[in-house]
């Protein structure tokens, strides 16, 4: 399948087991390779489905710590 689709066998193997973060690129040839379109492979998937960050911050915290360590001061507190 790797090669079918012109991936790298470690990387597809991390796609396979839920581990990789493959790019829309990635995902259409995918779906190329087994005769489907690209939106059905992420039918039914939503925000519920993401892993729960690393640093145990929501998305939207996240965010603001990334634009604080900037420097920046974040839009929802101006």
């Amino acid at each position: 399948m790797a090669h079918r689709a012109g991936l790298n066998v470690s990387n597809y193997a991390r796609i396979d087991r839920g581990l990789g973060n493959p790019t829309f690129h990635t995902l259409i040839r995918l779906a190329t390779v087994l005769g489907m379109e690209p939106g059905d492979l992420v039918t039914g998937f939503n925000a519920d489905h993401l892993p729960p960050s690393r640093d145990g911050l929501s998305d939207q915290d996240a965010v603001i710590a990334a634009a604080r360590q900037a420097g920046l001061i974040p839009y929802c507190e101006l």
